[in-house]
């Protein structure tokens, strides 16, 4: 009976727009007879297609045991992004994003489509084949650093521009590289972990080393925690089956970590504030959250928060800061506190679909799950990182049994 209820609400939707389509007209329009009504068939239209749409993923939810919690969580989440962007300071920005990442909402709105379409169409026997290709990718990109490397710094004829005696190579920042190449070392460690051969074992061995390599030639901090943070959970996960008290562990040496770099930080370079440091970035930020509480500046709109108050003094000439270098931190200020709370839910709920069933392959997920939240409240990340993170999710919403033993 829903189902026939529905497909009532499609059929009326489908006669309302073609009934009052021809009797449409609005005199107010510098153009008051065709533009209009051309204006009002096309939103019909899409309005007709999203209903449409929106009804077959519905159908196709039911039949699937998906986590119904987790997708309206990102759902809501987006919605509340939609709407902090129309209540913001710039929506045309919001919508295209900044200049030189388009980190809009259309990339956000392709962000969820590609998680949807996991939830949806994804199947478990993909699930090797994703991590294989993935280690695959995260090797060939290491094996580019370190020869790009060689030659700017050795030769010194540099395949491609070195960022400040750090590589980037094509993703151009090299702390986007050092990122992606973090968030994908557990999928290369689960084929060492699964295979049986010592040769194939020393092989892959060699592949993590080199992706450590490659890490570390991005100069980036973050890189390095990063390795640090792997190597970690790798070894409380193989003494403890309990993946709460192994993030807890790496939270709280994290946070030990943290306060030693402030403390040392504050001891060097004592009153002296940097312009483009994070000290200043986040001070701003917070003090210009609280003009936007509710519904933040909009998505995107970051640098509109920075440059509205001045701390510590007035700049005549300030640097342009176009990301809060902390995810979270971006989220609160341009969606606002209910956009923060839904984003950290989503991480949440990610989080502990993968904990329940972490006895097999989802708990290489797991892993890169914790060494994405980390990284990306360090520095700014790229959409290669932000798929990685996107694709958890969706698989993090399926059913999927504990176990796999492929090998590479």
């Amino acid at each position: 009976m829903k189902t026939n209820s529905e497909k009532d609400i499609l059929k009326y939707l489908f006669l309302i727009g073609i009934f009052i389509g021809p009797l449409f007209f609005w005199p107010w329009s510098a153009i008051s007879f065709e533009i209009p009504k051309v204006f009002f068939m096309n939103r019909w239209i899409e309005i007709f297609a999203f209903a449409s749409v929106t009804y077959l993923i519905f159908i196709r939810i039911q039949k699937e045991k998906v986590d119904s919690m987790l997708i309206s969580l990102v759902l809501i989440f987006f919605l509340q992004v939609i709407t902090s962007s129309l209540l913001g300071v710039d929506f045309n920005k919001s919508l295209s994003g900044n200049y030189y990442r388009a980190d809009g909402l259309i990339t956000l709105a392709h962000l969820v489509i590609l998680f949807l379409s996991v939830v949806l169409f994804y199947r478990e026997n993909w699930l090797v084949s994703t991590f294989k290709i993935l280690a695959y990718s995260s090797i060939l990109l290491s094996l580019w650093t370190i020869i790009n490397a060689v030659f700017a710094f050795i030769i010194h004829k540099p395949l491609m521009p070195a960022w400040d005696k750090a590589v980037g190579i094509n993703f151009g920042n090299p702390n986007f590289l050092a990122g992606y190449l973090i968030v994908s070392l557990p999928f290369t460690l689960y084929f060492y972990n699964k295979e049986p051969k010592i040769k194939h074992k020393q092989l892959i061995l060699i592949s993590l080393a080199v992706q450590f390599t490659a890490i570390l030639l991005t100069r980036s901090w973050a890189g390095i925690f990063g390795i640090l943070i792997f190597l970690l959970m790798n070894v409380v996960m193989k003494t403890s089956k309990n993946l709460l008290l192994t993030l807890t562990i790496i939270l709280a040496f994290m946070g030990c970590l943290g306060l030693f770099i402030l403390n040392h930080k504050s001891i060097q370079t004592p009153g002296i504030t940097i312009a483009e440091g994070r000290e200043r970035i986040i001070k701003k930020a917070i003090l210009a959250f609280q003009k936007r509480l509710l519904f933040g500046w909009g998505w995107a709109n970051f640098d509109y928060a920075f440059e509205s108050v001045d701390w510590p003094v007035k700049y005549e000439d300030d640097i342009y800061v176009d990301k809060a270098h902390s995810h979270f931190l971006e989220i609160l200020i341009t969606t606002g506190i209910p956009g923060l709370v839904l984003y950290i839910l989503i991480v949440l709920k990610t989080g502990f679909n993968l904990i329940i069933k972490s006895d097999g392959i989802l708990k290489y997920l797991f892993i890169s799950l914790v060494l994405f939240v980390l990284h990306s409240q360090t520095n700014i990340i790229s959409i290669s990182e932000e798929i990685l993170f996107w694709l958890i999710v969706g698989v993090s919403a399926k059913d999927i049994s504990k176990t796999s033993n492929a090998v590479l």
